[in-house]
């Protein structure tokens, strides 16, 4: 059985995320506090990984059915390849 592994909390920067995902062997990471205050967008934080070759799940919202928060945020999924 495979159980997935879900990174979560402390993520302070793209490198912490990237490193949970590589070195960390994460199957997807969940951030939130670095795109409410900021640090980066969601848009940024996956196409800085996509140059690193770590695959980024593509989300719409008419796809998933998905608005944005109050905040404008809406949920990103990363997973390698």
């Amino acid at each position: 059985m495979s159980i997935p592994v879900i990174a979560s909390g402390g993520a302070g920067s793209v490198a912490d995320i990237a490193e949970v995902l590589t070195a960390g062997r994460a199957d997807a990471a969940l951030a939130a506090s670095i795109f409410h205050y900021g640090e980066i967008t969601i848009g940024d934080l996956k196409q800085q990984l996509k140059q690193m070759n770590i695959k980024c799940k593509d989300m719409t919202f008419d796809q998933f059915n998905l608005s944005k928060s109050p905040d404008g945020l809406l949920p990103s999924l990363c997973r390698m390849p």
